[in-house]
């Protein structure tokens, strides 16, 4: 659930920019706020979340590819300790 929020976090801000709102989030992967913030604590974690993934993903430094997956799961795993 976690990388779902994540990746359509991004997807928002892409679209909505600072319009993004953690309710048009929640209704458009159809479950709770609640929901949302049983994965991270606030919007600014959601945020700093999405910036990791972001940066991972387009940051013309990476050149790993097979390894952004497992990448990606341990960085979604370690927010929790963030």
């Amino acid at each position: 659930m976690k990388d779902r929020i994540i990746k359509e976090s991004i997807s928002s801000l892409r679209r909505e920019g600072l319009r993004f709102s953690v309710d048009t989030l929640a209704e458009r992967l159809c479950i709770s706020k609640k929901t949302i913030y049983k994965f991270f604590q606030d919007k600014e974690l959601l945020a700093f979340a999405m910036n990791i993934i972001n940066e991972f993903l387009y940051a013309s430094e990476w050149r790993i590819r097979d390894d952004k997956i497992a990448f990606l799961k341990h960085v979604i795993m370690c927010l929790p300790l963030i």
